[in-house]
Formats: structure tokens, C-alpha cells, sequence
């Protein structure tokens, strides 16, 4: 059985783009993330109380809610809706 001619141990060309592919979409994926979390700190600043942040990114959910502690109070006076 004849040997391949072309036989390295560097990564294919495929491999290293589908690396990069995957540190740019983990890079997104952490933004999304970080712009939840500052809308959850602004609700929070807003109502009150604490907000949690779920994102699904299978789903392409993001969910923003009040961590169980009644109903979420009106804007604060001076709190821009």
C-alpha cells in the first residue's frame, strides 16, 4: 500500500480556520453576554432589587428577570424609561 506524499504534522488549513472561526464566535458570545449583564445592572438601577441573566444561545434566547422578590417596582422618580 503506497504511503501519502503529503504527510505532516502541521495543523490543515481547515483546522486552524475552523480555530479561529470558534475564538471569534466565543469573542461574540461573551459580548452578548456583557451587554445582558450591563441591561440587568440598569433594570436593577431602574426597579431595584436584582436581576438575573439567562442566555441560550442553542435557543437564541435572552432572558433578563427579577430575581423572585414580588412584583418589580414603578421607575424610580428621575429614572429615565
Amino acid at each position: 500500500m503506497a504511503t501519502p506524499t503529503n504527510t505532516t504534522s502541521s495543523p490543515s488549513i481547515a483546522t486552524v480556520l475552523c480555530a479561529q472561526a470558534n475564538a471569534v464566535a466565543h469573542i461574540k458570545m461573551k459580548s452578548v453576554q456583557n451587554v445582558a449583564d450591563v441591561v440587568a445592572r440598569m433594570m436593577e438601577d431602574i426597579h431595584g432589587g436584582e436581576f438575573r441573566v439567562h442566555c441560550d444561545h442553542q435557543r437564541g434566547v435572552i432572558l433578563i428577570c427579577a430575581v423572585d422578590q414580588g412584583p418589580v417596582n414603578k421607575p424610580r422618580d428621575g429614572a429615565l424609561v
